[in-house]
């Protein structure tokens, strides 16, 4: 019997056999053996007199159907379906082939002893957690329908360094609330109207070098203490820049001025670590992260320039002001500039 058997056997209900569903549902999507269902279906019917404005479905993958009088969407609850992909570390060594969770769940509990330094029989298990969340490199996610807008994990607004999309959600509470106010309001509700609700964010982007920087691929070889050293580098030379450099990162918000900052710092500190990090990572990555950075200090300068141009906005008709404000979030939320409200104490 396995440590993973022999744990989940512990707990009520079938955990085993729901985390070996799991995996079995994770293969059936790899290997494209899961139908792709119909997942909204156009009506040029007009939906008459309604008393509502706003339908959501899906729970966590929250998907909003916006209605203002108009055509009518249907959105089924639905689960989204990519491919996912694994590989874990043993003893320095990586496993050549793509893992399941109960295979990360043995090594799991037999690394545990070691580095939380306690016997596995001194333990009392409570529950067992597991599942699997969506990343998308190209995100946030857009649809091709009107009247319907993605938001949370179903929208891929969060970065590979943070868990889930809930947390990106709350940062973008304001933004999206206040955007599909107004979208109801001047009835900009056609897909590309609505795409400017989740647009391209530089500060989201350039987080996938860091994920890469901090992982290592089935077959590659690096130091053992390679990438420990380099964020131990990093997150010295932020710790030292002072709050406003490290809380933002640390809360998932990549700002031009800081990453600029940390980025010479290390560099000139510690060269030998830095050029590792090239052939880790591959040029071709190196070379795309550049557009993304680059792009985030274009963002930077553009909503500083918006800023002075406020007083002016008011004088534009109401659609014109959508898409302005959404321009504005846009810059805003694409250079990690809104999290100077909350240091300032705005509500965001």
């Amino acid at each position: 019997m396995s440590l993973t058997e022999e744990i989940l056997s512990q707990l009520p209900g079938d955990v085993l056999g729901g985390l070996r569903r799991s995996d079995r549902l994770l293969s059936s999507i790899r290997e494209g053996k899961v139908p792709v269902p119909t997942v909204v279906r156009e009506n040029q019917q007009e939906l008459g007199a309604v008393d509502w404005d706003v339908l959501i479905c899906g729970g966590t993958l929250g998907i909003l159907a916006l209605h203002k009088m108009g055509m009518n969407n249907e959105p089924p609850r639905c689960q989204e379906c990519q491919e996912l992909s694994f590989s874990i570390k043993r003893e320095n060594k990586i496993i050549p082939q793509i893992c399941n969770a109960e295979t990360l769940f043995e090594e799991y509990l037999r690394l545990m002893p070691k580095y939380q330094s306690v016997e596995l029989p001194q333990l009392t298990f409570q529950r067992a957690l597991f599942g699997f969340f969506p990343s998308y490199r190209q995100s946030p996610l857009h649809t091709p329908w009107s009247r319907i807008l993605p938001i949370g994990d179903s929208s891929g607004n969060q970065s590979p360094l943070s868990f889930g999309g809930f947390g990106a959600m709350v940062r973008h509470l304001h933004r999206l609330t206040q955007g599909i106010h107004e979208a109801l309001q001047t009835d900009q509700l056609s897909a590309s109207a609505l795409a400017l609700l989740q647009p391209y964010q530089p500060s989201l982007s350039v987080t996938w070098l860091f994920q890469k920087a901090m992982s290592v691929g089935v077959n590659q070889k690096i130091a053992p203490e390679q990438i420990n050293e380099l964020l131990s580098a990093v997150f010295r030379q932020m710790q030292q820049s002072g709050d406003m450099v490290l809380k933002p990162f640390l809360q998932d918000v990549v700002q031009f001025p800081a990453l600029t900052q940390t980025l010479l710092k290390t560099s000139i500190a510690h060269p030998g670590i830095v050029a590792k990090v090239i052939p880790q990572v591959g040029l071709p990555a190196l070379l795309n992260w550049m557009v993304h950075y680059g792009n985030l200090g274009i963002y930077s300068a553009l909503f500083w320039l918006s800023q002075r141009l406020e007083p002016w906005e008011k004088y534009l008709p109401s659609i014109s002001q959508y898409y302005w404000h959404r321009w504005i979030d846009t810059w805003k939320y694409g250079s990690g500039s809104d999290y100077l409200d909350c240091c300032r104490g705005v509500r965001m």
